[in-house]
Order: structure tokens, then C-alpha cells, then sequence
């Protein structure tokens, strides 16, 4: 519960960050914050600060790709338009995008009657979330905006079928490798969105980038690779079904959005999807 919890959080603090900053500048913080942490902590623990095992430099760059800086700069994007409960439950999809590429590419990972049946609850229940917008009764949000957040849940669902291809590496490294590598892959784009040259920006959007930094990020993660040592990746990627409930109730708290019965429909389809995926 609490890594669905830290996941949870990403949904308030980067819709308040996009009211003053830019997408990748956004990113950008989030990604060194949480880069800063970690090797603290990684230092704390180990006494190493950038000595990392032999060969792992690719295995690194890939969860840096799909684990960060692809599915943060998709998710921070979409949530310029989307309410952060529509995003909550999107990101929920990740899990079951998970299942059907491990089901893939892992022989040790087969598909169900269960599993399927699941997943296509999983995604009927997406695709409520998706409909208003299809049938233009969703005038606040554009197409591109959904798509970003479902590739977010992909991208999301890649790195829990690769977190336990390269399950060799200790979790701590793992994490912090991948940060590190993502940090500086962040800041780049930075450059042509020149974030020093806004006339101002409100102190709320950059607590809230430092904020994602810490929770969603560097702890989120830490946790992440630790439990997905002990019990499996795509298991511990299953304590996302909190995710959506966390997402909708902190949009109704902190946004005032309603807590519609198409959201709640929506909300149930995921979830009940998700545990007979489980099974």
C-alpha cells in the first residue's frame, strides 16, 4: 500500500508543477532531486558513490529510459490537460501492459484465462475513462493528452518486465544507476525551454517538481526495486490497484473533481480487472 501511496502522489504535485513550469524543466528537477537522494543514500549505505558493477551501464540506461525519463516527461505532458484522477487511472493500466509483455517475452510468465479476462476488464475500464473525450463530451482535455497517459502505462509496464530481466544488480543500484543516468538525460531539453527566462513562476510549481523528486521518485523507486528483489517485479507491480483509488480521491481533495459514477465505473472495471489478473 505504501508504494501505491508514493506512486499516488505524483498526480497532485505534477498537476500543481505544470501551473508555473514548463514540461522538461519540470522533469528535469524531479529527475536530479531524486538523483541527489539516492546517492546519499546509496552513500550512506554502501560508502560507494558512483562505483557501480561491471556491465551495468546498459542495463541502467534502459530502466532510466522506460522507468523515467519517457514515462515522467508523457505523464508531466498530459497532465498540462488532464484531470489528475482521468491520469490515476490510465497510469493504473500499468501493471496489466506489464503481464502482456512479460506473457511475451518471459517464458516463466504464461497467460491465463484468468489473466485475460482480467486484462480486458482492465482496459474496458479505460476506455470508459477515454470515451467522453471520443464522443466530444470532453471538451477540457484533447486526444493526445489520453494517448500520452496510456503510453505512460506502457512505458510503466516495459520497466516491470525489465527491472526483472536485470534482477542480477542490487536493488540500490538499480535505482540509484538508473536516476543518475536519467537526471542527465534531463537536462538537455532544459536548454530550449529556458526556464531562467520566465518573467516569474509561482513557488508552489517548483515545491511541488522537488516534491515529485523525493516521494513518487527516489523513494517510490527505492521501494520498488527492493520488493521486486523479494517478490517478483511484475507482482510487486500489482500494488499499482491502489494507485487509481489514491489518484481519484486526491483530484476530488485537492481539485475539487467530481467523483462522478462514470469515474467510480471506470475506477471499479480497473480494479476488479486487476485483482483476477492477480489470480
Amino acid at each position: 500500500m505504501m508504494l501505491g501511496l508514493l506512486w499516488a502522489s505524483a498526480f497532485p504535485l505534477a498537476k500543481i508543477a505544470t501551473h508555473g513550469l514548463p514540461v522538461f524543466t519540470i522533469v528535469a528537477i524531479r529527475l536530479v532531486t531524486a538523483a541527489a537522494l539516492l546517492m546519499a543514500i546509496r552513500a550512506a549505505v554502501t560508502g560507494k558513490w558512483l562505483s557501480y558493477p561491471p556491465g551495468s551501464l546498459w542495463p541502467m540506461t534502459v530502466l532510466a529510459c522506460i522507468g523515467n525519463n519517457i514515462p515522467f516527461v508523457l505523464l508531466t505532458l498530459g497532465l498540462t490537460t488532464l484531470k489528475s484522477g482521468e491520469a490515476a487511472l490510465l497510469i493504473a493500466l500499468a501493471p496489466l501492459f506489464g503481464m502482456l509483455m512479460a506473457a511475451a517475452v518471459l517464458s516463466d510468465e504464461p497467460l491465463s484465462r484468468k489473466r485475460i479476462a482480467g486484462t480486458l476488464m482492465g482496459f474496458a475500464g479505460a476506455a470508459l475513462v477515454i470515451a467522453p473525450q471520443l464522443s466530444g463530451k470532453s471538451p477540457h482535455a484533447p486526444w493526445w493528452a489520453y494517448a500520452c497517459l496510456v503510453a505512460t502505462a506502457a512505458s510503466y509496464g516495459a520497466v516491470h518486465v525489465a527491472a526483472k530481466h536485470y534482477s542480477r544488480y542490487p536493488a540500490l543500484d538499480r535505482a540509484t544507476g538508473s536516476m543518475i543516468l536519467s537526471a542527465l538525460f534531463s537536462l538537455p531539453p532544459v536548454l530550449f525551454e529556458q526556464p531562467w527566462a520566465l518573467p516569474a513562476f509561482p513557488s508552489s510549481s517548483v515545491f511541488a517538481s522537488l516534491a515529485l523528486g523525493v516521494f513518487p521518485s527516489a523513494l517510490a523507486g527505492l521501494l520498488f526495486f527492493q520488493l521486486a528483489s523479494r517478490h517478483g517485479t511484475l507482482m510487486t507491480g500489482f500494488a499499482g490497484y491502489t494507485v487509481p483509488v489514491f489518484g481519484v480521491l486526491a483530484g476530488a481533495v485537492f481539485f475539487d473533481e467530481p467523483l462522478t459514477l462514470h469515474v467510480i465505473g471506470a475506477m471499479t472495471l480497473i480494479l476488479l480487472g486487476m485483482v483476477a489478473a492477480r489470480k
